[in-house]
């Protein structure tokens, strides 16, 4: 499994070259998947027009989306207070982490979280 961050799935639907070659290699080797604090992200931008929205649905169509429970709500606590994340890179680093999955991102704070394998893209 492979997790997507939300700048990773922003990046792709953009059509940024290294992002789309990158994601486009991983699925079609592995399971890919997203956090739904992504879902929380990518659909909460003000100026999202409706084309957008349907391109965001019928992607996402194609993923697993990780739901937030207690297990993963702890392990993001605790990456966000050793860390110093914002709870929504919290979320997703938790759910690499907890899924032992390699997280496609451009974070570079992200970077500095030991327990992840990150992929740039």
């Amino acid at each position: 499994m492979i997790i997507l961050d939300t700048n990773a799935v922003i990046y792709y639907l953009q059509n940024d070259r290294r992002c789309v070659r990158v994601i486009d290699k991983l699925r079609a080797r592995h399971q890919i998947a997203i956090s739904t604090i992504t879902e929380v992200e990518l659909f909460s931008f003000p100026s999202l027009t409706s084309a957008q929205t349907l391109e965001i649905v019928r992607w996402l169509g194609e993923l697993q989306a990780v739901p937030l429970d207690s297990s993963l709500a702890r392990q993001a606590a605790h990456l966000r207070r050793v860390y110093g994340l914002k709870t929504p890179d919290a979320v997703v680093a938790a759910t690499a982490f907890f899924f032992s999955a390699p997280l496609v991102t451009r974070d570079q704070k992200l970077n500095k979280v030991a327990e992840l394998t990150i992929i740039k893209c």
